[in-house]
């Protein structure tokens, strides 16, 4: 019984590769999800750059200050 389901199961992989080799668009439907996932992780990413740098901004900005105010001493 057991040999059996191995081989039922090796016959369903070994079809399913086969088919993801030879159908070029069942392939592109398979992997979607990771493109997809990669361009959502891609903006993520520019999003806390970009929210990273106007923080530096806003850090350097505060630090420094105007001439104006130094001259009243």
């Amino acid at each position: 019984m057991f040999n059996a389901l191995v081989l039922v199961m090796s016959l369903l992989v070994g079809i399913f590769i086969l088919t993801w080799w030879r159908r070029p668009a069942l392939r592109q439907t398979i992997e979607k999800p990771k493109y997809r996932f990669l361009t959502q992780e891609r903006r993520f990413d520019a999003a806390i750059s970009q929210s990273r740098e106007s923080r530096t901004r806003v850090v350097q900005d505060s630090t420094t200050k105007p001439a104006s105010k130094l001259n009243h001493g």
